[in-house]
């Protein structure tokens, strides 16, 4: 086969990786022998109808505050089918081939795989070196990793963006819950708030130039008086009240 054009990129036998112009070029899409794509854009791309390709749609947009997790089975599900068949090879795309396609192929690899997100991400960036999912996408799915794979641990959070920085965290439980679950001091099982609150954390204590301690669980988390006047800044910009004098316990 001819070198492939910079717009894909082969990330594992038969996963293709590229942006827009790889979707809607019939050239592309025959060089690469492409049968399915799956495309993550706002608007319905042109893909090649004489090309016979299995097309699936799903729209997202690359900002903070998309909740990639909410269509994360629906893209692997497609994905893993396409794969199976003999033969089959598939193209993930979004606009640039960078945010949200690189997400999800990431998620890919890391369920297949049975990895966390840091390996994974450098293996696809190896692939393609443009790669680079959207510092919420990549909290999503560092949490989705630490979490089993579970595309649900979101559903009693909601994304914001603190707008504070790549490391910063970027969800936070919701002001109100009708999930019947009993509250354990951090309003979700013990070990998804234990998980949340690892991830929430990640990073904190460097930004506010302090230190930052987790034990176990939601509920134990604590921090020195430099990272915890640093955080409750944070909150106050955001309208969020802390809902523990004790470190951190959960926010909403």
């Amino acid at each position: 086969m001819d070198p492939i054009p910079n717009d894909v990129d082969e990330v594992l036998p038969g996963l293709f990786l590229g942006n827009l112009v790889a979707a809607e070029s019939l050239a592309i899409l025959k060089q690469c022998n492409i049968t399915h794509v799956l495309s993550l854009t706002h608007s319905l791309p042109s893909v090649p109808e004489e090309a016979g390709i299995i097309h699936r749609h799903i729209p997202i947009l690359d900002v903070p505050t998309q909740n990639i997790l909410s269509v994360i089975d629906i893209c692997l599900d497609f994905m893993t089918e396409a794969l199976h068949g003999e033969g089959n090879n598939i193209l993930v795309h979004c606009y640039l081939g960078k945010s949200r396609s690189g997400g999800v192929v990431v998620a890919y690899v890391m369920k297949k795989q049975k990895i966390p997100l840091a390996p994974a991400h450098a293996f696809v960036k190896s692939k393609r070196p443009l790669v680079h999912p959207n510092r919420a996408f990549r909290s999503q799915l560092e949490l989705w990793g630490t979490c089993g794979y579970d595309s649900t641990i979101l559903d009693d959070y909601e994304i914001v963006d603190f707008g504070f920085g790549e490391e910063l965290p970027v969800v936070h439980k919701k002001k109100s819950s009708k999930s019947g679950r009993r509250r354990h001091g951090h309003g979700s099982s013990p070990d998804k708030a234990g998980a949340l609150g690892s991830a929430l954390i990640a990073g904190l204590g460097t930004a506010a130039g302090g230190e930052v301690g987790v034990t176990e669980g939601w509920g134990m988390v604590y921090m020195d008086d430099v990272t915890k006047a640093f955080f409750e800044r944070c909150l106050d910009e955001v309208g969020i009240v802390r809902k523990s004098a004790r470190g951190l316990c959960w926010v909403g």
